[in-house]
Formats: C-alpha cells, structure tokens, sequence
C-alpha cells in the first residue's frame, strides 16, 4: 500500500512539474531559524521556536496567461483579506509525510466566474510557522489584512496535502493574485507577472464564461490522466501499458481528501 502511495506521489509530482507546475517541492537542504533575513522575520512574525530549523519550500511554474488563468480556475473573485489564521501541520495519511500551512480569508467583493454561497472564503498556502516545524514557502504571495485583491482559485482536487473542508488554492502561485491599488483616484490591480487591465478583464472573463465550463474535480481527474497518457507517449514517463493502467487506476481510486490537520 505504502509503495503504491509513494509512486502515486511521484505521479502527480511528475504531472504538476510538467503540466501545471504545482508548488510543493522541497529544498533538500534547511537553515536555522535565525540564519537568514527571511527567517528572522518569519520568527517575529510567526512567534515560531527560534531552535527549529527551516524547511524551504521552492517552485517552477509554467507561466500562463491571463487567459488560460480564467480558463483554469475554478472560482474568480475580487475579496478583501479579514483574517489569517494560525499556522497548523497537514499530514498525509498514506506516508505521514508533512508540511505546514496557513490559511486567509476573503470577504468577497464580486464573483467573476464560478459559484459560491459565502460571503468569506479561505484560501490556503503551504508555509508558516508552529511550535514543531517552520515552512518557509519562497514561491507564496504574501496578503495584507484589509487589502483588495482579484484572485484565481482552484478547488482542492486529491493532492497530497489535501484536507477535508471548504478552501481553495491559488492557480500558478503569484500568477494567481492581483492586489488593489488606487492611481489618480482609480482603482486598478497590480501583478508584476501579467498585465492586467480591469475594463478588457471584466469583458474577457464574460467570454470565458460563456464558452468554457468551470472545471470540476472529475475534468481535474481527467485532465491528469490525459497529462499522464501525453507523458508516456512522449517518452518523458516509462511504462508499459500494464504500468499505465495501473497508475490511471489508482489516480481515480485516490481519495479525494487524502490528509489531515493533525496540530
């Protein structure tokens, strides 16, 4: 069971580096708590124990267009930052594998695509900081309470951090957010990464919306699968059709929460 496990988690590792770029890829090496500018001031910012080394999360990510960001997300808001939370330890129940997360919550200004029924919702980064273990994620956008963003969120899917609970994920790291600004008595949003102008956005989502179907936890499974199937026959993956089948298999019987907050 533990060995199917772990080949699934080099799976989907493999497909979110390939396809998507997902962000949980751990630096093998960490640093003391103390030792660096980031690291101090996540110790003041996080009350962390100043005896724990950092672990230090990095990220590749494919670079997508504002275009393929709307296409993607599951929801699309523009929401004011009301609370962070405490940091806390997910594990995996499969591994015990660990990392640490921090969770946001938005009240929602105005819904671009997709549905909810609240009016706060929780967005989730890996990284922060507890009495037991210090993440540190370079690749994590950072929010200001009371600050106005626009931000592209998908649904959790089964990835191996996964929770039962209602939150979502950013798409494509700081891709995925744009903070509120004012100029000239203007509001407009700011990503150093995309150029975005509110009034051709507001017109543009209105067309993704029309032509392209919010995905769903079952297109998100397909899509993996798909990615998986591209993988083989491009050689970047080697498997026999057997092999293949089998990770399709076990991509589909995956639980769709396959962790826990444990502290």
């Amino acid at each position: 069971m533990k060995k199917n496990s772990f080949r699934l988690a080099l799976l989907l590792c493999a497909f979110f580096l390939l396809i998507v770029g997902y962000n949980r890829l751990k630096v093998n090496t960490t640093v003391a708590l103390d030792n660096t500018e980031e690291g101090r001031q996540h110790l003041a910012f996080e009350n962390a124990n100043p005896d724990l080394p950092i672990t230090v999360l990095s990220a590749s990510y494919i670079k997508f267009s504002l275009n393929e960001l709307m296409e993607r997300a599951t929801l699309v808001i523009h929401a004011r930052t009301v609370e962070k939370t405490k940091s806390f330890i997910v594990e995996n129940i499969a591994d015990n594998a660990q990392s640490v997360f921090t969770d946001y919550h938005f009240e929602i200004l105005e819904v671009f695509r997709g549905i909810v029924d609240t009016d706060i919702v929780t967005v989730r980064l890996e990284g922060g900081a507890t009495s037991e273990r210090v993440v540190l994620n370079n690749s994590a956008p950072s929010f200001t309470l009371n600050d106005e963003y626009i931000l592209f969120l998908t649904i959790p899917d089964g990835g191996w951090f996964d929770t039962p609970g209602d939150y979502y994920y950013l798409i494509g790291g700081t891709q995925g957010v744009f903070r509120g600004r004012t100029q000239n008595s203007t509001a407009y949003y700011d990503n150093s990464l995309i150029d975005f102008v509110l009034a051709d956005f507001c017109k543009d989502i209105e067309s993704v919306n029309n032509e392209i179907p919010v995905p769903t936890i079952e297109s998100l499974m397909n899509e993996r699968v798909e990615a998986l199937k591209g993988n083989v026959a491009r050689g970047v993956l080697k498997m026999t059709d057997e092999e293949l089948e089998e990770w399709i298999n076990e991509i589909k019987s995956a639980p769709q929460s396959p962790a826990r907050v444990i502290k």
